[in-house]
C-alpha cells in the first residue's frame, strides 16, 4: 500500500533492467511473480480490520511524511488512535511534528531497546501542539489501551521505530493467537 510503492517498485525494475543488460537471465513471468509478491513487513501492514490496526515502522521524518500522507489521503473516517514509540537519537521532533497533524489520540510509548526515547520529553514536545496524549511506558500496555480505546468502529496505528512495530507485532500475534 502507498503510493510510494509505484516508486519503488520502478526502482526495482530499473535496477532489474540494469542487471539484464549484465546478463542476468529471467523472464517476465518471474519478474511479475516477484512485484506480486513483494512484502516489507511492518510497513503499511495492516494488521487486522476488525479492529483497524495499521503497523508503520516508521522511523525518520522521510518515512513520517510517506506515513502521514498515506493516512491523509486513505480517507479512514474514523478516529485514529496512534501508538508512538521512538529511537531517542532519531530526529524525533519533525517526526512528532507530522504525526499530531493526523492523528486523535496520541499513546506515547517505549520500545525495549537501550536508544529508545524517554515518552516523557516526547510528551512535553507534543503537549505544545495540544495533542490529546497519554504515556504508557510498557508498550504491550500501550497497544493494549490503543485497541480498548479505539474498539471495534475506530484505527489504531503504531509506529515510529521498527522496534516498535516488532515488539507490537509480537505482542499482537499472541494476544490474538489467545483469543
Amino acid at each position: 500500500m502507498g503510493d510510494h510503492q509505484v516508486t519503488n517498485a520502478a526502482l526495482a525494475l530499473g535496477a532489474l533492467e540494469f542487471l539484464l543488460e549484465k546478463g542476468l537471465h529471467l523472464d517476465d513471468e518471474a519478474i511479475y511473480a516477484g512485484l506480486g509478491k513483494a512484502r516489507w513487513p511492518g510497513r503499511l501492514e495492516v494488521f487486522s480490520k476488525k479492529p483497524f490496526v495499521l503497523l508503520d515502522g516508521a522511523h525518520n521524518p522521510a518515512a513520517v511524511r510517506v506515513l502521514r500522507k498515506f493516512l491523509e489521503n486513505s480517507n479512514l473516517s474514523r478516529r485514529l488512535v496512534m501508538v508512538v514509540g521512538i529511537l531517542g537519537d532519531k530526529a524525533w521532533k519533525p517526526m512528532l511534528t507530522d504525526l499530531v497533524r493526523v492523528a486523535d489520540r496520541m499513546i506515547l510509548t517505549k520500545p525495549q531497546y537501550e536508544r529508545a526515547a524517554d515518552p516523557y520529553e516526547l510528551a512535553s514536545f507534543v503537549r505544545t501542539f495540544g495533542q490529546d496524549l497519554v504515556v504508557v511506558p510498557h508498550l504491550p500496555d500501550a497497544v493494549s489501551l490503543a485497541l480498548k480505546e479505539a474498539g471495534m468502529a475506530d484505527a489504531v496505528c503504531i509506529t515510529g521505530s521498527l522496534y516498535t512495530v516488532g515488539d507490537a507485532k509480537a505482542y499482537l500475534e499472541g494476544s490474538y493467537a489467545s483469543c
